[in-house]
């Protein structure tokens, strides 16, 4: 990927997603999460929006958030959680997320029979990802490099340059990950950068065209 810095463009790498797009730099400082090592090898600074329990609607705000931002030399990763993921308006007009709210307290709301339809939520989440898409398709043609990644195959379908991965199944399969107290949020302590590595490869072989 060509630095464009010298033509005037922006060069920054926005991370966008869930708690996958993070770590716990407070306790692991020297641990930066893989996509500010994507951002240092294409030359690029880094910005992540991406927060924990990210359902799709959260990923479209944050896409909406730096879309009027992003230049032709920016680059765009953008972590799609999985479908099933709560993300929605309840009667009374409050947003419910995961990223708000725990499993303890989602539970004991009372539009608490909409986050239990996983077929409703597929079908809602597919269409929001399917506007994330369109979105993306018009940051692509202004120059933007775009690429998309599914944390997991539950309600998959073809994407803007998707990286041809399920992330969490990617990562477990080489055992990077780490979900106990010794973990650096979901990650083995001291794996980024070889993250970063393995997705740089994917990331090459789409702007390839291989």
């Amino acid at each position: 990927m060509e630095n464009n810095s010298s033509l005037g463009y922006s060069n920054k790498l926005y991370r966008l997603g869930d708690s996958w797009s993070q770590v716990q730099t407070h306790r692991y400082p020297n641990d930066l999460n893989h996509s500010y090592h994507i951002a240092e090898h294409y030359k690029l600074e880094y910005v992540n929006v991406g927060y924990g329990g990210a359902a799709c609607f959260d990923v479209l705000t944050q896409l909406i958030s730096i879309m009027f931002d992003c230049k032709k030399g920016d680059m765009l990763l953008v972590g799609i959680p999985n479908l099933s993921r709560v993300g929605y308006m309840d009667d009374e007009d409050n947003y419910i997320s995961s990223a708000l709210y725990s499993n303890e307290q989602l539970l004991k709301m009372k539009s608490v029979e909409l986050i239990t339809n996983t077929k409703l939520q597929f079908v809602i989440n597919k269409n929001i990802v399917h506007q994330i898409n369109k979105i993306l398709y018009e940051l692509k043609k202004r120059g933007t490099k775009v690429y998309t990644m599914f944390n997991d195959e539950q309600g998959y379908f073809k994407t803007i340059n998707c990286i041809p991965i399920y992330f969490t199944h990617w990562i477990q399969e080489r055992n990077w990950e780490d979900l106990s107290p010794k973990g650096n949020m979901h990650f083995v302590v001291g794996k980024q950068k070889d993250i970063a590595k393995g997705l740089i490869k994917l990331i090459d072989k789409i702007d390839n065209g291989k």
